[in-house]
């Protein structure tokens, strides 16, 4: 995570304004920071927010080194020393490792999200895959279960709503000759023929099955 410092720190020019004056150091340093970083600053969390050496260097002497953000968030703290520079560049480092908790926190969240999101795809995924699996084996049960009575498949959008069909729908059945198209035969759970239903269809459609 590569960051500017001007992009760094360009965020603390407003609150140095209004926190830092000639006798105070800035308000939102935190004073028991000090001390545990590289020259009795702030520690930096973040590899862009180690800029302290720079800050109290261009303090002191208000080079730039051709780094124009200096300016820009510094320069009107030159020539500010001791405390004063130490404060100036604690509040930079603390803002910059808050913001850097802000974005690592940010991509967690993030990553968590989408790991979340790509499990939840995968069970969905795996669970319409076993689905699929289970339909057409019930298919392949069903068609087989038909054809030994002489049937074929009425298909309908769920394969546990199919029926057995006579493979002579058109053709009239008994004394009232009805068609046989009427006498579908249900399937059990399991995809065999159900014996009720085979019965029923053999007594009211003669003919039209096995």
């Amino acid at each position: 995570m590569k960051i500017a410092i001007g992009a760094a720190f360009t965020i603390l020019a407003a609150s140095l304004v209004s926190a830092c004056s000639a006798s105070a150091p800035p308000a939102t340093v935190p004073p028991a920071s000090h001390g545990t970083g590289a020259n009795g600053l702030t520690a930096a969390r973040y590899s862009q927010c180690d800029q302290g050496a720079l800050i109290m260097q261009y303090l002191v002497s208000g080079d730039n080194q051709g780094n124009p953000d200096l300016d820009k968030n510094f320069g009107s703290y030159v020539g500010a020393t001791g405390p004063r520079a130490r404060a100036i560049a604690d509040a930079a480092i603390e803002q910059c490792n808050k913001q850097g908790d802000d974005d690592a926190a940010a991509q967690a969240t993030a990553q968590a999200s989408a790991q979340a999101s790509a499990q939840a795809s995968a069970q969905a995924q795996a669970s319409a895959n076993a689905q699929t699996a289970q339909d057409d084996h019930l298919a392949t049960v069903q068609q087989q279960s038909c054809a030994a009575i002489g049937g074929t498949i009425n298909m309908f959008a769920l394969v546990s709503n199919n029926r057995c069909r006579s493979a002579t729908p058109d053709a009239p059945s008994g004394p009232s000759n009805t068609l046989c198209a009427y006498g579908d035969i249900y399937f059990n759970d399991d995809g065999s023929i159900s014996q009720s239903s085979y019965n029923e269809s053999k007594q009211n459609y003669p003919g039209c099955f096995k």
